[in-house]
C-alpha cells in the first residue's frame, strides 16, 4: 500500500510535467486510450470480453428469494462460472440474500481463484466435492491432477461451510447438464434440495 502510495504521488508529477509539453488535444486521445489499455488488462485473455448473461436488477429469480429465508450463516457456491461475467451476475444476486459466496471476481486474478474455476468447471468431481465439503475447515489444501495445488486459510476462528450448490441449467447445453445430473447421483453428500424453475439448489449432507 505505501509501495502503492509513493508510485501515485511519482505518478503526479510525470502527469504535470507532460501536460506542459503535450498540447491538450493530445491529452483528450491518449487519456482515453491508457483507461482502455488498463480495463484489458485485467481481463484473462482466455475470458469473453462481452457479457453473455442477462441480470434481472428488478425481479432477480425466486432461488434467490428463497435463499435469504433460509437460516443461519453459510457458503453458496453457483455454477456454471466459465468466465467473471458470471460471477459478476453473482455477486449482484447475493445482495438479495447476503449468505456468503464462494464466488467472486475483482480486478485481480489471484492462482487460488484461477483454482476454484478448475474445481468449478470439474464440478461435480471426486476431488471438487471433497473440497467443497472441507471448505469450512480452517485450512483447506488440495493437489491437482496436473501436480499444482490451492491452499485456503481462514484468518478468523468462525468459518463458514459451503451448504448449497446452485446450477443454474438454463447456462447449459441441455447434453451437459443432463452427464452432470447423473454424476450428481453418485455422491450420497449431495442431495437435490430444491428446484426453481431452470435453477436446481443441491444441499451438502454432512
Amino acid at each position: 500500500m505505501i509501495a502503492m502510495l509513493g508510485i501515485g504521488v511519482l505518478a503526479g508529477y510525470g502527469v504535470t510535467r507532460l501536460m506542459k509539453r503535450i498540447n491538450k488535444k493530445a491529452l483528450l486521445l491518449i487519456i482515453p486510450l491508457l483507461i482502455l489499455v488498463e480495463y484489458f488488462s485485467s481481463v484473462p485473455i482466455n475470458e469473453t470480453l462481452r457479457p453473455d448473461v442477462e441480470v434481472n436488477f428488478n425481479n432477480p429469480p425466486l432461488v434467490y428469494r428463497w435463499l435469504a429465508d433460509q437460516e443461519g450463516d453459510f457458503a453458496v457456491v453457483e455454477l456454471p462460472s466459465p468466465n467473471h461475467w458470471y460471477d459478476y451476475m453473482y455477486m449482484y444476486y447475493s445482495t438479495f440474500h447476503w449468505k456468503d459466496l464462494v464466488n467472486g471476481h475483482s480486478g485481480y486474478v489471484s492462482p487460488e481463484h484461477r483454482s476454484l474455476r478448475q474445481l468449478f468447471k470439474k464440478f461435480p468431481s471426486k476431488q471438487s466435492v471433497r473440497f467443497f465439503k472441507r471448505l469450512g475447515l480452517r485450512r483447506v489444501h488440495m493437489k491437482h491432477e496436473d501436480g499444482s495445488s490451492i491452499m485456503i486459510k481462514s484468518k478468523s476462528q468462525a468459518t463458514l461451510g459451503v451448504k448449497y450448490i446452485i446450477f443454474h441449467t438454463a447456462h447449459y447445453k441441455p447434453e451437459k447438464w443432463k452427464k452432470k445430473e447423473s454424476k450428481l447421483r453418485d455422491y450420497s453428500s449431495l442431495q437435490l434440495k430444491k428446484k426453481f424453475g431452470s435453477d436446481y439448489v443441491y444441499e451438502f449432507i454432512r
